[in-house]
């Protein structure tokens, strides 16, 4: 994070609009996520030529171009696991009331039970 609030800086500081991207980003992001990334960025227009697979970790940042990609890419991710934290968490409330709702079911069955008549045989 500390890392794109540089780039920020640099960015609103910076008179020229230079786009550039740092290698030093290598060291913070996967293969995987570099591949990601560029498929994040040109989702409609990938070219078929290029297969990002056997290209070096340089080319591929070389095709993301901007280290805004990458940021707009992080913070999707960001978002989309605050979203599934948010989901799991009311999942997990939704389960826990239908428990209390069963638990204070079965406790009102009981309470009912316990009021009806014991019909034992007496033996005499």
């Amino acid at each position: 994070m500390k890392y794109f609030s540089l780039v920020l800086k640099r960015r609103v500081k910076a008179e020229e609009s230079s786009v550039t991207i740092s290698e030093s980003l290598l060291k913070y992001l996967s293969r995987k996520e570099l591949i990601e990334i560029i498929q994040y960025k040109d989702s409609d227009n990938m070219p078929k030529s290029q297969d990002l697979m056997e290209m070096e970790n340089e080319e591929l940042l070389k095709l993301i171009e901007d280290e805004l990609f990458v940021l707009a890419y992080m913070s999707s991710l960001w978002c989309k696991e605050l979203s599934d934290e948010s989901a799991k968490k009311e999942k997990k409330q939704e389960s826990k009331e239908d428990a209390q709702k069963s638990s204070s079911a079965i406790a009102s069955s009981g309470k009912h039970a316990s009021v009806l008549p014991n019909k034992k045989k007496s033996l005499k």
